[in-house]
């Protein structure tokens, strides 16, 4: 499985949008990207991320609307909608907190499409300049692969705690509305507390899931499990300790890093050195693999490091990591990469466990690229699962 975020076409490591959407830039091309096509024949599900939950996103000081509580919206039509699919998008009016929005606005436009009932954005005029892209809209069109629509994502746990959690029958109907309208296959969800998991809203997120399991006449949720240590082998034993089946565990890996300065050279080039924290390409601390690769890897002076020959790793697993530095600049970089995921590769093999995610496509090579082709963690993954990986 792979996440698509709804910033891509916005995102600072480079353009990529769906195939089948209308091109950013000139508004009006409809995008064919080779490398997002490459990458798809690859993976058998896409999870679209995000949408979010009322009332997170209202602006400080607004009043909330109480009849809207725990409403999925989306947080960014632009990327995600065709105008056509305005319909889709009634729940937006969740965010509608005053009309004194500026023109271009989240608010503004979802009142729009909302006080219409979904037939203003068909209208050009009623636009007013707006332009939508429809990257959601045109995955759910992709065939051959399973779509998903991911709900919350990294700060954003105030929907969770303060929407779907307080109403979860508003969540629930409107995330069926939007799954019907847009014949996506299901929803993923990405709580993330910043302050740590409780008792209560772990048990709130299992009852939550649970309904919306039942809304889709699938069997009920019946375990959770606290947090564990940060490390991918005991967070998999955690998880079978409290009765979940290894089939039923994904796990995940990242194609993305942390940069970091000021880390001392030492014994092992950087390891475990004390830095300070930078600014990558997808936000603070993170630099994307796609970028690690092809800019620090091949002309940043940088040399690459992986702990594919140390043991004993954990709990008798090898340790799957990959480090790069550079003495000059005292720049430490960790990351995966191709040898370190098919290490993951053997051990949901050797665990039987139901399969791996990747977050996120932007940020790894395609497939089929003729110059990193060979560094394309999917491949890699897919390679040590399936034994073949497609590079057309």
């Amino acid at each position: 499985m792979g996440y698509y975020s709804d910033w891509s076409p916005y995102s600072g490591v480079r353009k990529y949008q769906v195939t089948g959407s209308i091109d950013k830039d000139d508004q009006q091309t409809v995008v064919q990207n080779s490398d997002f096509d490459s990458q798809i024949k690859n993976l058998d599900i896409v999870a679209y991320a995000f949408a979010e939950i009322y009332p997170d996103g209202v602006p400080k000081g607004n009043t909330i609307r109480q009849s809207e509580i725990g409403k999925v919206y989306f947080s960014d039509p632009w990327s995600d909608l065709f105008a056509s699919d305005a319909e889709t998008n009634k729940v937006c009016d969740a965010t509608q907190v005053g009309t004194t929005a500026s023109k271009g606005s989240l608010y503004t436009l979802c009142f729009t499409a909302y006080d219409n009932q979904g037939r203003a954005l068909d209208n050009p005029s009623a636009l007013s300049g707006f332009f939508l892209m429809g990257n959601l809209t045109a995955l759910s069109q992709t065939p051959n692969v399973k779509k998903l629509l991911s709900i919350g994502g990294w700060a954003h746990e105030a929907g969770f705690e303060q929407g779907a959690f307080v109403n979860p029958t508003n969540f629930v109907n409107s995330l069926i509305y939007i799954i019907k309208k847009l014949n996506l296959d299901g929803v993923d969800f990405d709580y993330e507390p910043a302050a740590g998991y409780t008792s209560e809203n772990a048990d709130k997120l299992v009852s939550l899931i649970q309904q919306t399991r039942e809304a889709f006449n699938n069997d009920p949720v019946e375990k959770d499990a606290p947090g564990t240590e940060f490390s991918g082998v005991r967070a998999v034993q955690t998880l079978e300790n409290y009765g979940v089946p290894a089939a039923q565990i994904i796990l995940g890996y990242p194609s993305y890093g942390r940069q970091e300065t000021g880390a001392q050279e030492g014994m092992d080039y950087g390891l475990f050195s004390p830095f300070t924290g930078t600014t990558g390409d997808m936000g603070k601390d993170q630099e994307s693999y796609y970028n690690i690769v092809k800019q620090y890897l091949t002309t940043g002076g940088f040399k690459a490091y992986d702990t594919t020959s140390k043991g004993p790793g954990v709990d008798g697993h090898p340790i799957a990591a990959a480090w790069a530095y550079n003495p000059t600049t005292q720049m430490f970089l960790s990351y995966d990469n191709a040898a370190t995921v098919a290490q993951k590769a053997t051990f949901i093999k050797d665990q039987k466990l139901g399969g791996v995610m990747m977050w996120e496509m932007i940020s790894d090579f395609a497939p089929n690229d003729a110059t990193y082709g060979n560094d394309s963690l999917l491949c890699s993954i897919r390679q040590g699962l399936l034994g073949s990986c497609n590079k057309n």
